[in-house]
């Protein structure tokens, strides 16, 4: 034998040679050694334990007659329809019921011959059950060291003992990757017993579970808890710098989306999340249903969940616009899919590519598409190259909407609904500032018209473009550093599918420019949500005192960025019909005061005049100071706060005015 030859190599070719048999191969194979096995026991317990002389007719007929009583049992409990290397420390019952009816029956056979003791019966099943479960079991044992050699054993805790807590247990019980060592459960009349043969403990003991059965990881078996508990439980979890996953939530599991051993990663949304509360259908059907809907921005993230949650509700028409053709590409492919597997032939799906600065696209897809309802959500909506970009964000911000309202005179769209968001509430950014004088076009529009209008605010959504959560992900994944722009910096959250629902609900009770803002729940701290997403994710924090995994960094605030948001203007607010929508009270700027402002910062927006659009935008917008004011102050005396007389002549073609009439 070769010198490098090893007794290990023999085992693998042994069980490598066992996987590559077909199925039905292994059956016969073990339905052959279980069989040999039985009969074996048979007649060596009637040789040796046999008080009284007995014939080998009588030995050969007990020994067959319960070999095949035990082989009945097995076939009949699905014994040989389990993969070994799979098999569950639960399959025991089905080969100790073989072996207990089969020594049964040997133990009736032979006393018919000659004396047998019980003892003899009760070594029988011994026998029988140590050769077919027990040889099944050393041959999974066997599989899982040689052939996961190399792969590292994970010791795991289980967090929930119930149903899914059992399977998911029984499942990676047979992986070699995993090797489950306890459950955790809040249930004080499990704490302390034995599960699926794991000890049940209270959460509390996380700790202790990691120094003395060294867990490295917890795994949520929980699918049918409500976001707030286990957004809780994640809490608690995250102060032991322990690596968290989940399975699926239950409605995937039942719809089939995905198995109860589908274990992920913990989404921001497990973190955050809170219970949702169910749609008022009414509502969201009001102005839906057999309606023509136009969605602008409909590529972005909140426009594409506006798009979803729109064609649940079978509109006659649903007309997506955006200017970016990737983004409408990708929007329109999925929900293609969506009716084609609804079997939905009723609603027609238009795409639009243009922007909403084109008044003559508008005014033609409004009247082609006898348009009833709109979602205003197109906006530029980044901080920071806002601020950068100036004058191409006020433009789209504010001349879109302006053009947009434009468009609906004359038209049959009796429902309007702006996207708004809480940076608008006092701004500090051109972003915010830029959101609030389209605020005041709205409203100012909706006291003048018959047209229902309504301007929805809201704080950052969870797996938007924007959101910082999927950066700090990105960051971890990377090794870090985590980057936070200040330590008090707080932020509001919401889920893209709960704010998507709110707006439509919203939009059907708003009147006369309302405006509302979706109850948010409490802002959270950007530092302590990095910390908690990087316990989570069993790493921890380095610092100068402390050695760890990821540093933290503090970069300071971007410019325009606040350190918290807000979602009113004055503090006054009322319930809705629904608990987490919220009707505002806020003032207006009368038409006829705040046409010549907005013309004026459009012109200005058309020469690129920035200092002057920061400016106007100061004026128009309550509070808010911009950062090109120093450098206003330094220009020539005399120059004009407002665009000069020459440039207005210049700039006036390209300028859509408001019409003296009311808006229809």
């Amino acid at each position: 034998m070769p010198q490098y030859w090893k007794r290990d190599d023999g085992v693998r070719l042994i069980l490598l040679a066992i996987r590559a048999l077909t199925r039905r191969q292994k059956i016969v194979i073990a339905v052959a050694a279980d069989s040999i096995a039985t009969l074996a026991v048979g007649m060596a317990l009637s040789n040796f334990l046999s008080s009284t002389p007995y014939s080998l007719v009588s030995a050969v007929s007990a020994s067959f007659v319960a070999a095949a009583a035990a082989l009945v049992v097995i076939v009949l409990l699905g014994g040989y329809a389990t993969i070994i290397r799979f098999m569950p420390s639960s399959s025991s019952f089905v080969y100790a019921m073989g072996s207990l009816v089969g020594a049964v029956t040997w133990l009736f056979v032979m006393e018919r011959f000659s004396s047998v003791s019980s003892f003899a019966g009760v070594l029988y099943f011994t026998l029988v059950f140590g050769l077919t479960f027990g040889s099944r079991f050393a041959l999974r044992e066997l599989n899982n060291r040689f052939a996961n050699q190399n792969t590292e054993v994970v010791p795991v805790a289980i967090y929930g003992a119930g149903s899914a807590g059992r399977q998911l247990a029984a499942y990676i019980s047979s992986d070699a990757h995993y090797r489950p060592v306890a459950f955790l459960d809040d249930n004080l009349a499990l704490q302390g017993l034995k599960v699926a043969g794991l000890r049940v403990y209270p959460p509390k003991y996380v700790a202790t579970l990691l120094q003395s059965a060294r867990v490295k990881e917890v795994l949520l078996a929980l699918p049918n808890v409500g976001q707030k508990r286990r957004s809780e439980i994640l809490f608690s979890l995250s102060e032991n710098s322990i690596r968290v996953r989940t399975i699926p939530s239950l409605a995937e599991i039942l719809s089939g989306k995905a198995r109860i051993e589908d274990l992920r990663p913990i989404k921001v949304e497990d973190v955050l999340g809170r219970d949702p509360v169910a749609p008022e259908y009414p509502l969201m059907r009001r102005n839906l249903h057999n309606r023509s809907v136009l969605v602008t921005g409909a590529g972005g993230s909140i426009g594409s969940e506006l798009c979803r949650s729109i064609l649940q509700q079978m509109p006659r028409t649903l007309v997506l616009l955006d200017l970016s053709e990737h983004a409408l590409f990708q929007v329109e492919r999925e929900l293609r899919a969506k009716l084609e597997s609804a079997g939905d032939r009723t609603t027609k799906l238009i795409s639009i590519l243009g922007s909403v600065e084109n008044l003559g696209l508008l005014r033609h897809l409004l009247q082609a598409h006898a348009v009833n309802t709109i979602f205003h959500a197109a906006a530029y909506k980044h901080v920071p190259l806002v601020e950068a970009n100036v004058i191409e964000g006020v433009t789209n911000n504010v001349l879109g909407t302006r053009v947009l309202l434009e468009a609906i005179h004359g038209s049959d769209v009796s429902t309007f609904v702006m996207i708004s968001t809480d940076k608008a509430v006092r701004p500090t950014s051109v972003m915010g500032a830029s959101k609030r004088a389209a605020e005041l076009l709205v409203q100012a529009a909706a006291h003048e018209g018959s047209c229902d209008m309504a301007i929805v605010r809201f704080g950052n959504v969870l797996g938007s473009s924007g959101s910082v959560l999927p950066m700090f992900q990105a960051q971890i994944a990377a090794g870090g550093p985590i980057t936070v722009t200040h330590r008090d910096v707080t932020r509001f959250f919401m889920t893209i599918p709960e704010a998507a629902q709110l707006v439509i609900q919203a939009g059907a009770m708003g009147e006369r420019g309302d405006v509302f803002h979706l109850d948010m729940g409490q802002p959270i701290r950007i530092l302590d949500l990095a910390r908690r997403l990087l316990r989570l994710h069993g790493l921890r924090e380095r610092t100068v005192e402390q050695e760890g995994d990821v540093e933290i960094k503090i970069v300071g605030l971007r410019p325009g960025e606040k350190l918290y948001e807000e979602l009113l203007i004055d503090s006054d607010a009322k319930p809705t019909l629904h608990p987490r929508i919220y009707q505002a009270r806020e003032k207006y700027i009368p038409r006829d005061q705040l046409t010549p402002l907005i013309n004026q910062l459009l012109l200005a927006c058309h020469v690129r005049d920035e200092v002057a659009v920061i400016a106007l935008l100061g004026e128009l917008v309550e509070g808010y100071v911009g950062p090109a004011t120093e450098k206003r102050a330094l220009r020539p005396a005399g120059e004009s706060r407002v665009v000069s007389p020459a440039r207005q002549s210049k700039a006036e073609p390209s300028v859509v005015p408001f019409r003296s009439k009311s808006v229809q």
